[in-house]
């Protein structure tokens, strides 16, 4: 053995390959069992195997001719090949039509089993890229419809041809076939193979925002409550959309072919959008019309003071209306919880020094301007110290803490924590911090899934102590675009004879200025007092040009995305959730088997709901010892509305071999995740082979 293994060299192990005609791509597979491979009986065997019977079996199973050569990778291409021509409906060009294996049945169920194999997916994607790139299947499906390449399951490289077309119906603010770009994004977005899909998500998801966003408009409206009113049904949807395309945008990893739809979509935010919507706004708006429900400096006394049990306000910095909305919606899924989305105006400048103190408990609220602060009963607040003192002045069993920490807490500490407590003021600070130090747009959009996912977490955690009134809002809300700022933009106060400094949104001053496009409040008319001081901001989304420079992310001013802020009201209880995975059942059926294409219907029980969650479920067929005989569906139980909209069809493929008539087979419908026993449903075989 020690002499032999000196002669079993690289060379040697290449002459093997060849002796065995295996491809190339062997080599590996020959240098692992170099010990078996070593000995010529066992090559001789492999070989007389190889050709006389797996070779033949293959063959027989797929419907191809038994007496070919040997040919793997012609093999792999017929297979793929097949696939694809059925789900083309057979149109491919004459010349692959050498390539189509007779047992399409069989075909179908050997890939969709290998394609979604978590073992061997690297195997698939080598052997799917593989035939796409040396059969030129990019050139032959190019000039195919977007809507017929949806179709397609088996190519990764489908993903680009399909968005090429798709970005080529972006023409500057217009798009071509809206309703049909839609209809396709979400066809492929739906893809559940688990090669599809993996690393394209991204650009669709920004297609599909950016498109949504280019078809938007800003309501004309008389004056600014109805403009309120559009926004808090609907209109907060514009500055949502326009903040997920900017998330999907930061993920696509090669963003070439999607720079000039990313400029478009900045400039039609900015310009027309976001512009007409802050102009529109101002024009009618008024702080001192706000009425006393709607004041954010009324805030303790409309949703706190009154309370009766135990209540936490969370105060998120930043948390504008519309991040608020997709907190709300998230939090919806959980039946243990019982919300109403409520709203605020804050105080100008909408800025966190004012905020936040007008929203604490307070008999005098005044502005110092010396040293540029709010004070609360004639105390300094700006901290989370001085606040919690403030809170016990009117009840010492008030407290305000850091919603950090919080999170860093045992359950043991935080029962300790809130023993006793009446009023609980909990600070948290995670949009506003990425904010104002902001060096790319991925930070401001992570900060603000970020600050969605600590607050749902923050609402589980003080839930599951005890707490059953969780009040959640904000001190301002901010205006992000990525519309590069110019100089014609900005509005410059050089001239103007005043004492203070100006800030990119806002001035503060005791003087008199006057500058077109610009209005006024005063500090009295935010603070409920005398106070003359004046506040100045633009009517428009522009700035002040102010030491700070150009940015971005900004607030203080007017418009509805800075000042409007959420009072999100939770009623939480401790109790164990009744939300149960949604069912489905088999509608009426023979129990027979009697096609390779089984069609089955099911009935989703009842809609998606808090008490009912999407789940996704397996059906396939096996014979009576598990063996499995057909491809593996997935449903999506995951549909709303009706009984006839919850209706779901699908088609398994039965595996093409021969069946004992007198064996029992089972249709198994088995819940993703679920560690209950599936359900089997006994059939018949009808097929006659």
């Amino acid at each position: 053995m020690e002499h032999y293994s000196k002669l079993f060299t690289a060379d040697a192990t290449q002459i093997i390959l060849e002796e065995l005609q295996l491809p190339e791509n062997q080599l590996l597979f020959v240098k692992k069992y170099n010990s078996y491979f070593g000995a010529k009986t066992r090559r001789a065997n492999f070989v007389k195997y190889w050709f006389d019977t797996f070779w033949k079996m293959v063959m027989n199973y797929f419907g191809g001719e038994t007496d070919s050569e040997v040919d793997l990778k012609y093999l792999v291409e017929r297979i793929f090949i097949t696939y694809l021509a059925n789900e083309l409906n057979n149109k491919l060009p004459d010349r692959f039509k050498n390539y189509y294996l007779k047992q399409s049945d069989n075909v179908q169920i050997f890939i969709d089993r290998f394609a979604d194999s978590n073992k061997y997916q690297q195997y698939y994607d080598n052997c799917s890229s593989t035939v796409w790139h040396d059969l030129n299947l990019n050139t032959v499906l190019k000039h195919e419809p977007a809507m017929i390449l949806t179709k397609i399951s088996i190519f990764e490289e489908i993903n680009h041809l399909i968005l090429a077309k798709l970005v080529a119906k972006f023409d500057g603010k217009r798009i071509t076939d809206y309703e049909q770009l839609l209809e396709i994004i979400d066809q492929m977005l739906d893809h559940t193979r688990n090669n599809f899909n993996g690393g394209t998500e991204p650009e669709y998801k920004f297609l599909r925002y950016a498109a949504e966003l280019l078809n938007l408009r800003v309501p004309m409206v008389d004056d600014w409550q109805d403009e309120l009113n559009d926004y808090l049904d609907n209109s907060y949807k514009i500055d949502t959309i326009y903040r997920k395309s900017l998330l999907a945008y930061t993920n696509i990893i090669d963003t070439d072919n999607y720079i000039d739809i990313k400029k478009t979509i900045d400039r039609y935010y900015g310009n027309i959008l976001l512009d007409s919507s802050v102009k529109q706004w101002n024009e009618t708006f008024d702080l001192k019309e706000v009425p006393a429900k709607l004041k954010q400096e009324r805030f303790y006394h409309n949703y706190v003071r009154d309370v009766r049990e135990r209540v936490v306000v969370i105060f998120s910095d930043a948390l504008r209306y519309e991040v608020a909305k997709e907190l709300e919606e998230e939090l919806n899924s959980d039946d243990r919880l019982t919300m109403k989305m409520n709203h605020a105006i804050t105080v100008l400048p909408s800025v966190t020094y004012m905020g936040m103190n007008v929203m604490l408990p307070h008999e005098t609220l005044e502005w110092d301007n010396k040293t540029s602060k709010v004070k609360v009963n004639g105390e300094n607040a700006e901290n989370t110290d001085s606040r919690d003192k403030l809170l016990k002045s009117y009840d010492k069993n008030n407290l305000a803490f850091q919603l950090k920490n919080v999170l860093e807490m045992s359950s043991k500490e935080i029962k300790q924590m809130i023993t006793g407590k009446n009023v609980i003021y909990l600070y948290h600070n995670q949009i506003d911090a990425k904010g104002h130090e902001l060096k790319t747009t991925k930070e401001l959009v992570e900060a603000t899934e970020k600050a969605i996912d600590e607050i749902k977490q923050a609402v589980q955690v003080l839930r599951t102590n005890g707490i059953t009134h969780i009040i959640i809002t904000a001190d301002h809300g901010f205006i992000y675009q990525e519309k590069p700022i110019e100089d014609k933009d900005k509005i410059d106060l050089q001239g103007q004879n005043y004492e203070g400094n100006a800030h990119l949104r806002y001035l503060i001053t005791t003087s008199q200025i006057s500058v077109m496009g610009v209005k006024n409040t005063t500090m009295g008319v935010s603070l409920n007092n005398d106070d003359p001081t004046n506040v100045y901001y633009p009517v428009s989304p522009n700035e002040f040009v102010a030491r700070s420079g150009s940015k971005n992310y900004v607030h203080g001013g007017s418009s509805i995305q800075e000042i409007l802020i959420p009072v999100l009201d939770i009623k939480a209880t401790s109790r164990r959730s009744i939300a149960q995975p949604a069912e489905i059942k088999l509608a009426a059926t023979t129990f027979r088997i009697n096609n390779l294409k089984m069609n089955l219907l099911f009935n989703q029980t009842a809609p998606i709901s808090d008490t009912v969650l999407p789940a996704e479920y397996h059906a396939y067929f096996t014979d009576e010892d598990g063996n499995l005989i057909s491809n593996n569906i997935i449903i999506q139980a995951n549909r709303t509305g009706s009984a006839a909209d919850r209706t779901i069809a699908i088609t398994i493929t039965m595996q093409d071999t021969q069946y004992s008539l007198d064996k029992k087979y089972y249709l198994v419908i088995e819940r993703e995740g679920s560690a209950e026993e599936p359900k089997r449903f006994e059939y018949s075989m009808d097929l006659i082979n």
